[in-house]
């Protein structure tokens, strides 16, 4: 389980921002974000994951970061969340949802924390939004959105 924040550049959260160091990327994102009409309860989501399966995926992040140091775009294969096997089979929409987004064009897609919310990131706005009005054209809670590089070093006075 990963999260990328965004201050002052890119950093790294190993998992509950116990471990957060900085990435050196200009690698950009444009994100199509789908908030479903339902939610999933963290509690349910905690209490039923399987302990023993997190961790697995280690490799994938340290290919991750590595990626996004290489300036490189991101796969769907870089980008696991220790949740979605056990929450996609509680809730089989959000499953359809990734689907959906990969074969849509998105370069990678993952649900965010133990849900419901899912990404799709893709090379361009112009591929997220045709995504967006083709494939979810019923969904009212789902935004296009980007990031922006900005240095924040510090200014002397």
């Amino acid at each position: 389980m990963f999260h990328i924040f965004f201050y002052g550049g890119t950093a790294f959260d190993s998992e509950a921002g116990m471990d957060i160091f900085k990435i050196h990327t200009n690698t950009r994102f444009v994100f199509l974000i789908i908030f479903p009409l339902f939610g999933v309860s963290t509690k349910d989501a905690y209490s039923s994951i399987n302990y023993k399966t997190i961790g697995q995926n280690v490799f994938l992040t340290k290919k991750l970061i590595e990626t996004l140091n290489q300036n490189k775009p991101i796969t769907y294969q870089h980008l696991h969340n220790d949740f979605e096997n056990h929450i996609f089979t509680l809730y089989p929409e959000l499953k359809q949802i990734k689907s959906r987004l990969i074969q849509s064009g998105a370069c990678a897609s993952f649900m965010t924390g133990s849900g419901s919310t899912m990404i799709g990131i893709f090379e361009n706005i112009d591929h997220a939004k045709t995504a967006q009005k083709k494939l979810f054209p019923t969904i009212r809670c789902l935004h296009v959105t980007g990031t922006i590089i900005i240095d924040f070093s510090p200014i002397s006075l």
